[in-house]
């Protein structure tokens, strides 16, 4: 995924950055604890006046300088990161037995981490990569001394299946099982990208080993690719949000 992204010109992808938003996300919602309590000095935790915008522009200060500079900046329309520890606190719950409502009213704790990237990046794009096999991925873990179980991880799934229903303006899902250049096309013109086109996937770590095995040479693109914007992607809507970041 990552190769495949960085392969078109507009896109700079950095990778894992070990979590830094979910610390940022508890940082975030302690301030908000005593953002009422400015002025008041009767409490411990009295303050001036404070800003929770500002909050959110700095966080995307760290991040945007934690990204690194890109190699062609002139270029460069998207810029982000890949990260997989995202993870939710609560049990999905499987309330309908249909298998296309199951994930609709699933209540996780992502519901509440996802929401606050969107505050904290109201521009930003998100595309969930999960695995529809949790049993392959199971092991796949285990090769690499994870110990987290199969049912555990189809929580997890679930759960982010069940946000991005809530949020297909914003977010894109695309299952390791279905990766295609059909499918990275596709995810090109949710992205804003046009007038080019992936001719063959690359598999990076398709090799039962530790680390990262880099197979970005096969990631073939043909055209010259044009940055549309937000606004005219495909599947785009006109987020709104008061007190978010720029």
């Amino acid at each position: 995924f990552l190769n495949m992204l960085n392969t078109v010109p507009n896109i700079n992808l950095a990778g894992e950055n070990y979590g830094e938003l979910k610390a940022f996300h508890a940082l975030y919602e302690n301030a908000k604890n005593y953002l009422g309590f400015q002025d008041r000095r009767d409490k411990v935790v009295f303050h001036g006046e404070m800003d929770s915008h500002e909050l959110l522009c700095t966080i995307q200060s760290w991040i945007r300088t934690t990204i690194g500079k890109p190699s062609n900046p002139s270029n460069t329309n998207i810029i982000g990161f890949k990260e997989i520890r995202h993870k939710p606190n609560q049990k999905a719950q499987r309330l309908a037995p249909d298998e296309s409502q199951k994930y609709e009213k699933a209540n996780t704790s992502t519901d509440y981490f996802y929401d606050f990237l969107l505050q904290a990046f109201p521009c930003s794009r998100i595309v969930i990569n999960y695995r529809q096999n949790t049993t392959q991925q199971h092991l796949s873990r285990i090769h690499h001394g994870w110990t987290k179980s199969a049912g555990s991880l189809q929580e997890e799934s679930e759960s982010m299946i069940a946000w991005h229903l809530k949020n297909k303006e914003r977010s894109f899902l695309l299952p390791l099982e279905e990766f295609s250049t059909d499918n990275f096309n596709h995810l090109l013109g949710f992205l804003g990208i046009e007038n080019c086109t992936f001719t063959k996937v690359c598999h990076s770590n398709s090799r039962r080993k530790r680390g990262f095995n880099n197979d970005s040479r096969n990631a073939h693109l043909q055209g010259k690719c044009n940055f549309l914007g937000w606004s005219k992607a495909i599947g785009q809507g006109s987020p709104s949000a008061s007190k978010t970041a720029p």
